[in-house]
């Protein structure tokens, strides 16, 4: 490609027209070469040219480009350009924006750097626009042209530094950032493993997916060929129970028929002589679920694994003539190996028993600080649990959650992510990623419900682990016993005795039906059942029904606005917290708070105003948890 043909493709875009499929592949494909010889931080200089020009977000918007290379000129070498990412969705000429600028790297790779932005993502451009335009353009080529389209952003480097003096990035910068780990980041993949590319896989490698068969066998295969470079710790779906239940025995079965009930007893095997845990360079802790206070890793090494082909089932005596300390350290060894599977964290200190798993514990920050300081540990890392973003901190960033499997509730529920720990100091590095294998438009509808499923689900581990005292109140109230209660008086239970953050009257409906002939709440009903998605596509979402009740968050915007200003300052916005504190009956940390408040402050001027403050109920879900949406 060259000069005559990135001027013919701009005088063509001017005019309105449509490239054809045949030169768009060829174009991607072109981009594709130049882009992975490229590093993850580009270097620029302005040695021959003396300037360079920064451009930042596009979004789609053809003419605005067209402007700046009229009023600036197009790129040569005495006019290089930085293209600061965003370059697709929200405006209708994505397609010919992108291909610009690929067709400008193409023909002067040295003189045109491309940054990637938040929007170079397919699961942005899912929600924003440029995954309809793609479809709409190329129709029956858009399959094959949204894969091609999404390794291409997946080389796109993640910065440019100028003149050894500039950063040039997208979004901006952590105390995390580590231009050096950034330069060394393979962005596009993580690679096979190896002896320089070292894996933990951590559990939970079957049931649910359809194609759990494979997976257990190409992770058997990484050990087998690199039993010192791959680890496989054992998840609970890793039992012969839990797999007659979530779908990996009925996998067997139909795949290999005659042959399954000799395979099952073989994985049953070898599920049972996978480690529980890993600990990397003596610094980092590697399990499952989680830990309690029996949790002993002196003890863990000494087990003898293999005796718990399920640790479901509490074991019984080993033998007649096994005596009572023997049996009592048999005991001992298989809760210790249920807790580390099993279990979750909570905010709270503590170690409860996990009433909504049944298995394990929910385990407190300060559970978590006893077990690193007396194993001389830096980090807790563990799975379990779906998480929106892929990964979340708690328990002052000493647990560290890690979820691979995107889409887990349905197309557009969540991200997967995987953690590379880097250099001697074992910095974290997070890579987020969405596996489409088709390409489809989701609705926002649709997209809503797979967030509110993951987040009710959450929030029914909330109402049962309160069902005690949430039963005691609904009988107090129920005199005659007659079973039933008033919506409004659920609701004031609820608020009293599980969360006063979230609305109940909102969510009822979500989570416990009316009585037809009463018109009361059968309160026993608030413990049944499994959450879905949603009812039905009339039936308006959590989401859509906090965002009407715009009235009362005004309201509450102004009671917290106590100098009426239309702003809430830090202080405004830490004597909300000391109030609501007194409701939740335990401490907001101060860090914690000052981290609300700056995730609330989205244009980052050190105030809240009430537009978004009302963003904030839009974006989060019930639970005050993940995104539903990405701040833009």
């Amino acid at each position: 490609m060259a000069q005559a043909d990135l001027n013919c493709l701009i005088e063509g875009f001017k005019n309105k027209k449509l490239l054809h499929v045949h030169y768009v592949f060829s174009l991607l494909h072109e981009a594709i070469r130049v882009l992975r010889t490229l590093p993850s931080l580009n270097r620029a200089s302005t040695d021959v040219s003396r300037q360079i020009t920064v451009c930042g977000d596009l979004h789609g918007k053809l003419d605005d480009l067209l402007v700046i290379f009229h009023k600036n000129g197009i790129p040569s070498s005495d006019n290089p350009y930085v293209f600061n990412g965003d370059f697709v969705d929200r405006g209708k000429k994505s397609v010919e924006v992108l291909l610009i600028l690929l067709a400008c790297v193409v023909v002067n790779p040295h003189e045109v750097y491309l940054n990637r932005g938040n929007h170079e993502d397919p699961l942005m451009n899912l929600r924003y626009g440029f995954t309809r335009e793609v479809i709409s353009k190329y129709k029956g080529h858009s399959s094959a042209l949204l894969a091609l389209l999404e390794e291409v952003f997946s080389w796109l480097p993640v910065g440019t530094i100028i003149d050894r003096r500039v950063l040039v990035v997208h979004g901006g910068v952590s105390f995390d950032t580590d231009l050096h780990g950034l330069e060394a980041i393979d962005r596009h993949q993580n690679g096979i493993p190896s002896s320089d590319n070292p894996y933990v896989f951590n559990g939970d490698f079957v049931d649910r997916g359809k194609k759990s068969v494979e997976v257990l066998l190409i992770l058997l295969a990484c050990v087998v060929v690199n039993p010192h470079e791959v680890y496989l710790n054992r998840g609970n779906h890793e039992d012969p129970l839990m797999n007659l239940r979530y779908g990996f025995t009925r996998e067997v079965i139909s795949k290999y028929k005659g042959h399954s009930s000799a395979l099952l007893a073989l994985l049953e095997e070898v599920f049972s002589w996978l480690p529980v845990g890993t600990i990397i360079d003596r610094r980092v802790l590697v399990v499952h679920g989680g830990v309690s206070f029996d949790t002993d890793l002196h003890g863990l090494e000494a087990i003898d694994r293999h005796q718990y082909s399920s640790v479901l089932r509490m074991p019984e005596r080993l033998h007649d003539n096994t005596s009572s300390t023997d049996h009592m350290r048999h005991r001992i060894g298989w809760k210790q190996v249920l807790d580390v599977l099993w279990s979750d964290p909570q905010s709270t200190p503590g170690c409860e028993p996990n009433v909504f798993r049944g298995g394990g514990c929910y385990f407190g920050p300060d559970v978590t600080h006893k077990l690193l300081r007396i194993n001389d540990l830096d980090l807790l890392i563990r799975s379990h649990e779906c998480k929106a973003e892929g990964y979340e901190y708690t328990h002052d960033d000493k647990c560290l959650t890690i979820f691979s499997a995107s889409n887990y509730y349905g197309p557009g529920s969540n991200r997967g992510a995987y953690v590379v720990l880097q250099g001697a100091e074992l910095r974290p590095h997070f890579v987020q990623f969405n596996a489409q294998t088709k390409a489809k438009y989701i609705p926002m509808r649709q997209r809503v419900g797979a967030l509110e499923a993951s987040a009710l689900n959450e929030l029914r581990k909330k109402i049962l682990a309160s069902k005690a005292a949430l039963m005691d109140e609904f009988s107090r109230r129920d005199p005659a016993e007659t079973g039933l209660i008033a919506v409004h008086e659920w609701v004031a239970v609820m608020e009293d005795h599980c969360s006063p953050g979230i609305p109940w009257r909102v969510l009822r409906e979500k989570i416990v039906p009316l009585d037809s002939r009463s018109s009361k709440i059968v309160y026993a009903d608030t413990f049944v059942g499994s959450v879905s998605p949603t009812k039905s596509e009339d039936s308006p979402s959590v989401v859509e029904s906090l965002y009407r009740n715009r009235e009362r968050l005004e309201t509450i915007f102004r009671i917290l606005d106590k100098d009426h200003s239309g702003f809430l300052s830090l202080d405004e916005f830490a004597d909300a917290c000391s109030l609501l504190q007194n409701y939740l009956h335990q401490p907001i940390p101060y860090d914690e708070m000052v981290n609300m408040a700056k995730s609330m402050d989205i244009n980052k001027d050190g105030f809240i105003d009430f537009n978004e403050f009302l963003e904030t109920f839009r974006l989060v879900n019930v639970d005050g948890g993940g995104a539903g949406g990405e701040p833009r």
